[in-house]
């Protein structure tokens, strides 16, 4: 919750901020999203939350429930009370988009978040992972390419996932290529990598590479 609000508020905010905003996303996540949105305007009306975080968490809200047209309504108004946008309402955005089927948005809004001065973070990252899910994967190595241009340096996790997203489709290239990455980047693995490498070249239909894997466990 803390990051998040980083993300929203650079400056610290004070607990009664971090206890509402961590209510009214609990609230969400259980998918009360009308509960939720009620809930952050009440708290905002008696001063126990900041503008900038209750409209964010409105966003969030709609972005989680599908609804992109009042999500981006919501960050038009955002924007008209003078709150910049913020790497965790891009985020929301972002991933909306990818489930709405328009990866395209998607890429651009990624893209824009450097120039504008919003450093993406670890949630931001998720967005490889759903693009493998909805089987964007042709798009997932060029993002993947710019963020580490960026400066990210994805995690064994990351790398599960993603290998995994190529795998159910069929990539055996992406997948080897992953795993030599993996490799020659020095990332510390341990044994879900060699499970997610394996099976996805099963996957893949080449059962002697993935056997060679499995000797090199």
């Amino acid at each position: 919750m803390v990051a998040s609000l980083d993300q929203i508020h650079p400056k610290r905010c004070s607990l009664t901020v971090i206890v509402n905003a961590a209510l009214v996303l609990r609230i969400i996540e259980q998918g009360r999203t009308e509960e939720g949105i009620l809930l952050a305007r009440r708290i905002l009306q008696k001063n126990l939350i900041l503008n900038v975080v209750s409209s964010s968490l409105i966003i969030h809200t709609y972005c989680r429930s599908g609804n992109l047209n009042l999500a981006i309504d919501s960050q038009d108004e955002m924007l008209r009370r003078g709150h910049p946008m913020n790497a965790f309402v891009s985020t929301a955005l972002i991933e909306l988009h990818i489930r709405a089927g328009k990866a395209e948005d998607e890429e651009v809004m990624l893209q824009k978040m450097h120039p504008a001065g919003l450093k993406p973070y670890e949630d931001t990252y998720n967005v490889l992972i759903i693009l493998c899910e909805s089987e964007h994967v042709e798009k997932v190595e060029s993002l993947l390419t710019w963020l580490m241009k960026k400066g990210f340096s994805p995690g064994e996790l990351i790398y599960c996932d993603l290998i995994s997203g190529f795998g159910r489709t069929g990539k055996f290239q992406s997948v080897l290529r992953l795993y030599d990455e993996v490799e020659w980047r020095g990332v510390s693995v341990s044994v879900l990598l060699y499970k997610a490498v394996i099976r996805s070249m099963f996957l893949c239909g080449n059962p002697m590479e993935a056997g060679k894997i499995f000797v090199h466990l």
